[in-house]
């Protein structure tokens, strides 16, 4: 059993074919997010910047790659390029700025909740790779 890893999270349910543990595990800090913070509004606006920070970073990604190895060939055309991105990038800033504006203390939240998710990640892949546990592949974490 993992200590700190998360590999249980990615294993696939062999009935229903969906990473059952991580779904629930979604389903827990979702109720529990609801119950501490009073409402289900209050839960979606403590996530929303972190949520959607990360969209925003994916768009900028996309873009940057693009320039800086435009030789690579894409499995997938954005449609509208660049002109999709760069107003899907401003619409996240955007919501990113609402979620702050609106309810502040609880956006500081999520601010907050995000650099400990980033030492759990740091942490897991650190005592995962002490013992040897993520080496194996796919297969073999399914179990």
């Amino acid at each position: 059993m993992e200590i700190f890893g998360f590999l249980i999270l990615g294993r696939w349910h062999p009935r229903f074919g969906t990473p059952a543990v991580a779904l629930l595990t979604q389903g827990a800090i979702a109720v529990t997010l609801i119950v501490l913070l009073g409402s289900f509004i209050d839960a979606v606006i403590c996530t929303a910047a972190t949520v959607y920070s990360f969209y925003l970073a994916t768009t900028l990604a996309v873009i940057v790659l693009r320039r800086k190895e435009a030789q690579v060939e894409r499995p997938f055309r954005v449609p509208g390029y660049p002109v999709t991105p760069l107003v899907f990038g401003a619409v996240c800033a955007y919501l990113i700025y609402s979620a702050v504006t609106y309810k502040p203390r609880i956006a500081a939240i999520s601010c907050l909740l995000l650099p400990l998710g980033l030492l759990l990640y740091w942490l897991s892949n650190r005592w995962t790779t002490r013992s040897g546990a993520g080496s194996g592949n796919r297969e073999e974490m399914e179990g």
